[in-house]
């Protein structure tokens, strides 16, 4: 029976350990929080953020602690997208983006020669990054 507790605890200790210490290497005094699930976090940079006219651009980033759908080999990494914001008439779209894993080795990236702005959906993440970006514009 010892035999058994012994190779259970080796057995989910070796599975669960690089999701127990996963550790967000984002630096917190420059990236804020936004929301996060049981899959990822996301976040946004509060250094590179301008705004003009109505406009927004800002970097957000989506840590995941383990793999997703578009890197499900990689474990730990960072999806890192330029945002922009039209709060004029609430629509948002990508411009460029690059995926890093945890020791900031690129997997991928690229940038878009045509943005089309869409509507952003109300209870959706892009509309807490939206709404978290106003807020930090306001307290400057």
């Amino acid at each position: 029976m010892k035999k058994i507790i012994i190779i259970f605890t080796i057995f989910f200790t070796i599975f669960l350990s690089p999701l127990c210490f996963a550790s967000c290497n984002l630096d917190l005094s420059r990236w804020e929080w936004v929301t996060s699930n049981d899959d990822f976090g996301v976040f946004f940079d509060t250094q590179t953020l301008k705004y003009s006219n109505n406009y927004a651009n800002v970097w957000e980033c989506f840590y995941y602690p383990s793999s997703c759908e578009e890197h499900p080999n990689v474990g730990e990494h960072y999806h890192y997208c330029l945002y922009s914001i039209n709060y004029a008439n609430n629509t948002s779209c990508f411009r460029s983006y690059i995926d890093r894993d945890s020791r900031g080795n690129v997997l991928g990236s690229g940038s878009f020669s045509f943005v089309e702005y869409r509507p952003i959906t109300p209870d959706s993440i892009g509309e807490g990054i939206a709404i978290a970006v106003r807020k930090r514009l306001t307290r400057r």
